[in-house]
């Protein structure tokens, strides 16, 4: 999977359950929901603050 900041969260939480955790362990992982969140938050953190004038 490559790194794409502007894919979507729940795409990118849904390809690393499927493909990185096996299937017999997949009820031991977390909800998808919550991951997503985790996720979302994580980019909004990191994300560069919004400029205050034009001269950026």
């Amino acid at each position: 999977m490559e790194l794409d900041p502007h894919r979507r969260a729940m795409d990118v939480v849904t390809h690393v359950m499927t493909n990185l955790i096996p299937e017999e362990q997949r009820f031991l992982a977390p909800k998808q929901k919550l991951v997503k969140r985790a996720v979302n938050r994580h980019r909004a953190k990191n994300r560069p603050e919004e400029p205050t004038d034009l001269d950026f």
